[in-house]
């Protein structure tokens, strides 16, 4: 009896994964050499719903990994559309940055800090 309700579980987990394969275009006619693995594993006292919950939340990790491809490409047909940071006014000159922060240290050492060059800027 106990055998027979393991079988009934391994069956409807069986049943939501192979429609989570057939949706992930993994279904076909392996599911049956798969249901006997599943059995052969039972067979050795595995949790064969342990086994399949395992293997849902593999088919949800691809699901998600194939979302997240997808929102990466969009984001990138986006940014050719809208054009890159120096469009929206954020043109960085790394160059320009570096001079200006050694710049910023030589004052420093001399004693002349930040506060004092916006002070002496402002009218």
């Amino acid at each position: 009896m106990k055998e027979c309700a393991a079988d009934r579980k391994a069956a409807q987990d069986f049943t939501a994964v192979k429609a989570k394969m057939a949706a992930a275009g993994m279904g076909g006619p392996d599911s049956i050499q798969f249901m006997n693995v599943i059995r052969a594993f039972q067979k050795y006292g595995y949790s064969t719903s342990k086994i399949m919950g395992v293997f849902a939340e593999i088919i949800d990790v691809e699901d998600a990994r194939e979302e997240i491809k997808e929102e990466k490409r969009l984001l990138e047909e986006q940014r050719k559309v809208h054009g890159g940071p120096s469009d929206l006014g954020f043109d960085f000159d790394f160059e320009k940055f570096t001079q200006t922060l050694a710049a910023l240290m030589t004052l420093a050492q001399y004693g002349v800090d930040c506060d004092k060059i916006i002070s002496i800027s402002r009218p």
